[in-house]
């Protein structure tokens, strides 16, 4: 199958035989694509490439692929910030639904958990009190086990989408606009540090090693600012790399000489 809409299980596990539900969690892939591609979001071009990147750009190493499709399903961060797409409600529900459900086949269930279902699939489950009968389905186990029954065959799967496409909301003019997604010839040359990604802030380093914070409303980078020789997001050294290093080295070899002395 295509790289990028392979499923998580096959991109990790190449030499497997391909099963029906590799088929289903394809489906999700190509309709986020789509999506992502040519629907406007609430998300930042940043935003969008780091995540388009994370489902669709697993590179292959060694026949065999990273777990980002994965982690994607089981934690669904990404479409926690709803809505996601701009005016297209039922879009957002049908990805989250059918991200839910495909989760099942990655999530991992604690042996605790595992012996709590066993014990109550000896049993007749409605049989039970209904306080029993809710703690018996909010069972991890139970609620893995349940899901991978919908993956069994087409049917459940299509019934998601079925559903989601006829709920109100959907736009009567869906007309396709491509959006922007970062790299390397329009990512703007810049360092940001983790305070400044959650206060809109820049800081640089100096050839000593200090950080400080640059005004907001410089648009160029200072000429002590720290890039590393060999930077890979932008393939060329920056003319003041060597000079910073060096200035944290000596840094570095200060301080020891200091803590030798004690």
């Amino acid at each position: 199958g295509t790289w990028q809409f392979m499923s998580a299980y096959l991109v990790q596990n190449q030499n497997a035989p391909h099963v029906v539900e590799d088929d289903l969690e394809s489906s999700l892939y190509v309709v986020l694509w789509a999506a992502l591609k040519y629907s406007r979001t609430h998300m930042t071009d940043a935003q969008r490439t780091l995540l388009f990147k994370e489902i669709f750009e697993t590179e292959e190493v060694e026949k065999t692929g990273s777990s980002t499709k994965k982690h994607f399903l089981i934690g669904r961060t990404d479409l926690a910030r709803s809505p996601v797409f701009i005016d297209c409600k039922p879009l957002d529900d049908l990805i989250v639904a059918l991200a839910e459900l495909f989760s099942h086949r990655y999530s991992v269930v604690s042996p605790a958990s595992w012996k709590a279902y066993e014990l109550y699939q000896r049993k007749d489950v409605e049989s039970l009190s209904p306080d029993t009968q809710l703690l018996v389905k909010l069972n991890p186990a139970y609620t893995k086990m349940e899901g991978m029954q919908g993956l069994k065959s087409h049917d459940h799967v299509i019934s998601i989408y079925d559903h989601h496409l006829g709920l109100d909301g959907w736009p009567s003019e869906d007309k396709a606009i491509e959006q922007v997604l970062l790299n390397k010839k329009n990512l703007p040359l810049q360092i940001y540090t983790k305070s400044e990604t959650q206060m809109s802030s820049r800081a640089a380093s100096t050839p000593t090693g200090k950080r400080r914070r640059l005004n907001s409303s410089s648009d160029d980078l200072p000429t002590d600012t720290l890039v590393s020789e060999e930077d890979p997001l932008f393939g060329s050294a920056h003319p003041n790399a060597v000079p910073a290093i060096e200035g944290q080295l000596s840094l570095m070899t200060d301080l020891n000489h200091l803590t030798s002395l004690h």
